[in-house]
């Protein structure tokens, strides 16, 4: 390959960045990191000094270089997509950390932005390049433990500081993209496939963050990984892999450094023995990884990484309905986008709405606001009342269902609530910077998508003419 190195610019400047990643490059084979930007201009001044790696107050202008090859992403995982999807226009290969994004449909349409644009995507997830992992798979495979039917993981560490990004709930930072990506990954590689459902409880703090959670996921023929994980715990780094002719315990997991791998392996009657395994640097083997797939122009695994999303989403929707969730529902799942309006009378702007909104997915939701909330925005009772404009509004073929709203106040807020759908479209006459649906919207993972047309006419004209 000529000596040739892959030149890598940074988007972000995070504490992961700075105590694991640059030193870790410094001894890559196949790259370089060449800059870095944040929009902390000041920081990236002081980083660029510290470090001396060019710098930028801004994203763009570090994408404008044409002489940087890869991008990685280091940003929190609710900016991944947006900066993902720039970089791979830009003509950038791009190393994303985990998790990907926030929802499947994010992690489709990252893939989809890079196979247009010809460059390649990884998923940072560096244990898969630890030798104590393939060991472990290796063992497993061999029969050294007879028949696997069983994973149990324990991950979480004591409170961080109140500021650190991953208790910035509207950032997409919760717990288990941070954390419950371990387990899944190393129970879908013992077990050779992915879980058949999935059930998963999330534990809030008192401002909404995600900060422990449990999991289990069911494979076929009985098979199980049991996992816990949290911001707030006692410290716990381990994994055990139960079978029927014996057990491997790995002590310390996910290191995050080149300490020795303690790994014990029980059998036979009451025999114990430690696996070999020297220690290693997973950063460093994760970005020269990254770097062969495109000076070898090997493929992306974008099977695996749309397969984890897919966990991951399967565990979400559990989380947030209180159920089991087969993944099989996740294949067949249709994007579900709402609009509101009080359609009193209906006009054409209605359409254009409703039209530009069908775009987004597969199934319309249209909240019908009811006729007490006519009555709070007019002072006067509707045109027509709220089963009628219904029964119009679900003539429409453009509308999958009709809802009429539940809520008491002039927003939709609980109709959301009772819903739950995958995007909230907004016409181009409101956004989300000032509709009262905002909050809920952050709360429940549900996109904002504004300006789905423009104000072409308005009810309003009916109510001053009349």
């Amino acid at each position: 390959m000529d000596g040739k190195k892959i030149r890598i610019g940074v988007l972000g400047c995070s504490n992961f960045l700075r105590n694991r990643i640059i030193e870790a490059v410094k001894k890559c084979e196949y790259c370089e990191i060449v800059c870095l930007a944040s929009r902390n201009v000041e920081k990236a001044k002081s980083w660029s000094e510290e470090f001396g790696i060019e710098s930028y107050g801004n994203y763009e202008s570090l994408l404008r270089r044409e002489d940087i090859d890869a991008v990685y992403v280091s940003l929190p995982i609710g900016l991944h997509k947006e900066w993902t999807i720039k970089s791979a226009n830009a003509g950038k290969h791009v190393l994303c950390e985990k998790a990907l994004a926030e929802s499947l449909e994010s992690v489709k349409e990252m893939i989809e932005s890079c196979k247009m644009n010809k460059v390649k995507l990884s998923e940072n997830i560096m244990i898969k390049f630890h030798p104590q992992h393939n060991k472990v798979f290796d063992m497993v495979n061999e029969g050294k433990i007879g028949e696997v039917f069983s994973v149990k993981s324990s991950f979480g560490h004591p409170p961080l500081d109140e500021k650190d990004i991953r208790y910035d709930k509207n950032l997409n930072n919760g717990v288990m993209e941070d954390l419950a990506c371990y387990p899944i990954f190393i129970s879908t590689k013992i077990f050779a496939g992915n879980p058949v459902s999935v059930n998963c409880s999330l534990q809030k703090d008192e401002n909404g963050n995600e900060i422990r959670g449990h999991l289990e996921l069911e494979f076929e023929n009985g098979r199980v990984c049991l996992a816990d994980f949290g911001f707030d715990n006692f410290y716990q780094n381990k994994y055990e892999v139960w079978g029927s002719e014996g057990l491997l315990r790995v002590n310390r997991a996910y290191p995050i450094d080149e300490m020795k791998p303690d790994i014990d392996y029980e059998h036979g009657f009451d025999e114990k023995d430690k696996v070999d395994i020297d220690g290693f640097n997973q950063y460093t083997k994760s970005f020269d990884e990254f770097c062969l797939d495109i000076l070898e122009d090997r493929d992306s695994d974008f099977e695996g990484m749309l397969n984890l999303a897919k966990i991951m989403e399967s565990l979400r929707i559990s989380a947030k309905e209180v159920r089991k969730v087969k993944l099989s529902e996740i294949e067949n799942k249709k994007k579900v986008v709402v609009v509101s309006g009080y359609f009193d009378p209906i006009h054409n702007g209605h359409l254009e709405l409703m039209e530009k909104a069908r775009s987004l997915g597969d199934k319309l939701i249209v909240i019908v606001n009811n006729d007490k909330q006519v009555n709070m925005k007019r002072g006067k009772d509707p045109f027509m009342n709220e089963n009628d404009r219904k029964k119009l509004v679900e003539s429409i073929r453009l509308v999958d269902e009709a809802f009429i709203s539940i809520d008491t106040d002039r927003s939709v807020v609980e109709s959301l609530r009772e819903i739950n759908p995958d995007i909230f479209a907004n016409g181009g006459d409101r956004n989300q910077g000032e509709v009262p649906e905002t909050p809920v919207c952050r709360e429940l993972g549900i996109e904002m998508v504004d300006g789905q047309g423009e104000k072409i006419a308005t009810s309003r004209d009916y109510y001053l003419n009349n």
